[in-house]
């Protein structure tokens, strides 16, 4: 019995040293990425007003079932603030079995016949454009009437060849859950600008991004990952970076929002669509990162539990690993929304870095076994 219990506490040693170990590099990482966004000038909104000559841009907006966002949509595209001679608006419908259609009748329009999705839609969007500059944004979205320029803007006087620029949750401080995805996509989100700041390519949104389709042309616009039915974003991130280093740019005041996922389950259904694509990736760093969130999230979520069954002292170690994990998670998410109207309390950043691991872990549990839908299709 005793041997038992040696044994125990041997092994209990090794997942509590091996935890530490993977927590201080998960740290680390967040670490480096508050310090890569403390220590750069990120505004641009006194800088673009002095811009008189702005490219000709369309924006592509594929939409299926639309037909609650469209009108907000309207009214947020009518107020843009850009040259009207040097802007397009273009609307792809895949296949929508609602209003959306009769609500875009007065707007200019296609309709996908013999393709589907949402990358099918874009495809043929961007190919009916002329533009010199291509943005994509989806139909629930929020902006600022300023949001294109400061999202073109770092393009003026620069070889960018693609600009991606930030998506917030709106959130209800009444509904922590809708608060816990608006802090932990803003981490996402921030983690992602700083690997750019740091040369680096993490990830980026479509629903707020900006690119020159000559660039789109030459990287073969969606051909490499066409029968994948996500990553229209990431991937051509991806192409658009290896053909041409360093021209991929974030534009840290377009800001975008939208509305959070309505309950766990769809939260759930959303991330595990992100995810699915992650095995086609051929980005090392990417995978690097992903690897130490998922196994450093694993080893505390276990680590923590058994760690108040078996020690006496045990209770320690969950507020050591809290603490390594939640102070970067605090510092990034402070300083990547500094300036901004978006606050979280100590407790709403508390409660976040408690559940973030067991998201993580339930994600990775579930995956196998999941089957992936949006807006009723099968993906």
């Amino acid at each position: 019995m005793l041997a038992l219990k040696c044994l125990v506490i041997h092994q209990m040693n090794n997942l509590i040293y091996l935890t530490l170990f993977f927590d201080i590099l998960y740290g680390g990482l967040l670490l480096g990425y508050f310090l890569t966004w403390r220590n750069h000038n990120t505004s641009t909104i006194s800088k673009w007003e002095s811009v008189t000559l702005w490219p000709t841009v369309s924006i592509i907006i594929p939409v299926r079932n639309e037909e609650k966002n469209i009108p907000n949509l309207f009214r947020y595209l009518a107020a843009i603030n850009y040259p009207s001679d040097k802007l397009e608006i273009i609307f792809v419908d895949d296949h929508s079995d609602d209003n959306t259609l009769q609500q875009l009748a007065l707007k200019k329009h296609f309709s996908l016949t013999n393709t589907y999705g949402k990358k099918a839609a874009l495809d043929f969007g961007i190919r009916q454009s002329n533009a010199e500059w291509i943005v994509t944004i989806d139909a629930d979205i929020h902006f600022k009437s300023d949001w294109l320029k400061l999202l073109i803007h770092p393009s003026i006087n620069t070889d960018a060849k693609m600009i991606c620029g930030l998506v917030q949750i709106e959130f209800d401080n009444k509904k922590w859950w809708s608060k816990f995805q608006a802090m932990e996509f803003a981490n996402l989100q921030a983690s992602g600008f700083a690997a750019l700041m740091q040369k680096r390519i993490l990830l980026n949104s479509g629903a707020n991004l900006a690119f020159r389709k000559e660039a789109w042309l030459n990287v073969g616009a969606y051909n490499s990952h066409h029968h994948l039915a996500s990553g229209d974003d990431t991937f051509l991130m991806f192409e658009i970076n290896k053909l041409f280093p360093g021209t991929v740019l974030p534009a840290f005041d377009a800001i975008v929002s939208t509305s959070p996922e309505k309950n766990f389950h769809d939260l759930l259904m959303q991330r595990l669509r992100w995810s699915s694509k992650t095995i086609y990736y051929n980005e090392s760093y990417v995978w690097f990162v992903g690897i130490l969130i998922t196994i450093s999230s694993i080893l505390t979520t276990v680590s923590w539990i058994t760690s108040c069954f078996l020690f006496p002292m045990g209770i320690v170690f969950p507020f050591v690993f809290l603490a390594i994990r939640a102070i970067p998670e605090w510092l990034l998410l402070i300083e990547s929304l500094k300036g901004s109207e978006v606050k979280f309390s100590f407790i709403d950043r508390l409660m976040m870095s408690i559940i973030y691991p067991f998201f993580i872990i339930t994600l990775v549990l579930i995956q196998p076994f999941s089957k992936n839908t949006w807006k009723g299709r099968q993906l």
